[in-house]
């Protein structure tokens, strides 16, 4: 993440492609030193054994090619035709690169899958930062070779960053016919939900991990909060236009414009406020039609809107029975949650107002009246929640569907629990 330099798709695919793990049981590991020679010509991979055909059977030596957590196991995987090729004695060898201590353990053999048969070498307390050549040996003579095994802190998280966030939208921003927000996945929607959530998680990256970006990176971050941003304005134009009272949104511009849900506002308020906070002065303009969207659409969700009640809601998913009474006075609480936390990113952008501090307060204190206590838990768990005040059941972690044709109460029902009003207030 430090560099900047953009890595084209066929080359981040070459080189992030991660292996198979299987969950097994780790294996005592020595610390050693080695003065092997490993073949620096080969293009991959080669099992050397005399009784091995490659027209029998694929042979291949596997581990991740991004890399692994530091202090976390280690495991590299061996995959060859037949099980007579390595004998209960065969060891996996981590060669220094460097000043790197080197590591051996034993190649376990864990069964049969694909028509191949398989051996795990699992490598724990591996503590230290570095790249290592794995050697797979048998009997003294080394069988398989390969380089650039890797080991540090956040090398996955670096690797992935720029893939699952800015480079996907800056390819899908082409997609939606208006000129803002990103397609959704598998179809030409650009639903408002997904945009919020997404707006959401660009902020996430500025909050924790600005430090980690360099200048090129954050202006991408600032260039997609922008045009999901832009989107979310554009849908509360839109239902204004169509006649719905101020700060109500469209669902989406591309043909469900007259479906105006409250569990897409409450997300959208979280990601306008952010935004307005989080942007550079430069942005001095979209700021302020942010904050002003998200201004209104936070009155309407706080005194017009109303529940969905069972308009839209899955009986099904949650095992109720179709003829279960849902309340249309109540709002589901991952509702109530959303809605606590747009009055948190509202007290932290406009001046920390005693009275959005006490629409937050408010808010969380109708949440924790749901929660599961000890002493009267759901089949003996807590800490969950009802999902409404009136009804017994416990809200579900996903609900996010379209019932039938109908866009309705499990609209946008993705985030599980969430407790992020909750985490941010205790650190204020």
């Amino acid at each position: 993440m430090a560099s900047g330099k953009h890595v084209s798709r066929r080359g981040f695919f070459k080189t992030s492609a991660l292996a198979s793990t299987f969950m097994l049981g780790g294996a005592s590991v020595s610390s050693c030193a080695s003065s092997h020679q490993l073949d620096d010509t080969e293009p991959f991979p080669v099992f050397h054994h005399p009784g091995f055909d490659p027209s029998k059977g694929v042979s291949g030596l596997l581990f991740s090619q991004i890399g692994y957590e530091a202090g976390h196991p280690v495991r590299v995987i061996v995959r060859l035709p037949s099980k007579d090729l390595l004998s209960g004695q065969a060891e996996c060898r981590l060669i220094p690169g460097g000043d790197e201590r080197g590591y051996k353990t034993e190649c376990k053999y864990w069964g049969e899958q694909w028509g191949s048969h398989w051996w795990v070498a699992s490598f724990t307390g591996i503590d230290e930062n570095g790249e290592w050549s794995v050697e797979v040996s048998d009997g003294g003579k080394t069988r398989m070779t390969d380089h650039g095994l890797r080991v540090g802190k956040d090398l996955l998280w670096d690797a992935s960053v720029p893939w699952a966030s800015v480079d996907m939208l800056e390819r899908r921003k082409h997609f939606t016919k208006v000129g803002a927000g990103w397609q959704d996945a598998g179809t030409l929607w650009v639903e408002s939900c997904a945009q919020s959530a997404m707006i959401i998680g660009l902020g996430e990256l500025l909050i924790k991990g600005k430090n980690r970006f360099d200048d090129d990176f954050i202006q991408r971050i600032y260039d997609q909060i922008i045009i999901g941003c832009n989107y979310l304005v554009m849908t509360a134009d839109k239902a204004e236009e169509l006649g719905y009272p101020a700060g109500a949104m469209s669902h989406d511009l591309l043909g469900h414009e007259k479906d105006i849900l409250p569990n897409d506002a409450t997300k959208a308020v979280v990601a306008l406020y952010r935004a307005a906070r989080l942007l550079p002065d430069t942005y001095g303009e979209k700021k302020g039609i942010y904050r002003r969207t998200a201004a209104k659409t936070f009155n309407w969700l706080m005194n017009t809107a109303q529940p969905m009640g069972s308009y839209g809601f899955s009986f099904s998913q949650r095992g109720l029975s179709p003829d279960t009474p849902i309340p249309g006075d109540e709002f589901q609480t991952r509702d109530l949650v959303a809605m606590c936390w747009g009055a948190l990113e509202k007290w932290k952008t406009d001046g920390r107002k005693e009275k959005d501090k006490a629409a937050c307060t408010k808010l969380a204190a109708r949440i924790m009246a749901r929660q599961f206590s000890k002493s009267n838990p759901e089949n003996g768990y807590y800490g969950h929640f009802h999902e409404y005040d009136s009804l017994p059941f416990s809200e579900k972690s996903w609900c996010h569907c379209i019932v039938g044709k109908d866009f309705g109460s499990d609209i946008g029902g993705f985030y599980p629990n969430y407790l992020m009003p909750f985490i941010e207030m205790t650190s204020l």
